[in-house]
């Protein structure tokens, strides 16, 4: 049986970026043996995106959801301290947010570091 994860896509105002974004994560979900459990889209604010993820979080600890996949990081957030503390309020309650393309030279290593210590405990 395929394990359910996570989807979630943040966009801007561009319908064609969240066609884009479904039709790159569903291509990943496929390919890694996954299946889609549950969505969760944000249209607009930061701030609306922040609260998203929160209960997205909520959602997973409660279902026993483990994953949650999305595009890139910067789709968590542009901010690399809010980048950072997202990721390891995910790790602290035993959730993984994966990445379907491979961060650019400038967004955080720290992501790295960060799983590598949580994995040490």
């Amino acid at each position: 049986m395929k394990k359910g994860v996570g989807v979630y896509i943040r966009v801007g105002s561009k319908a064609r970026s969240l066609e884009d974004q479904k039709k790159e994560i569903v291509e990943f979900i496929e390919e890694n043996g996954m299946r889609i459990e549950r969505g969760y889209e944000v249209h607009g604010t930061p701030s609306h995106g922040e609260q998203i993820l929160a209960d997205a979080l909520s959602h997973m600890v409660h279902t026993g959801i483990n994953k949650m996949v999305t595009l890139e990081p910067s789709r968590i957030s542009r901010n690399p301290l809010d980048l950072l503390k997202i990721e390891n309020e995910f790790i602290d309650q035993g959730k993984e947010i994966v990445y379907v393309r491979k961060r650019s030279a400038q967004e955080p290593v720290l992501l790295d570091i960060i799983k590598q210590q949580h994995k040490n405990y």
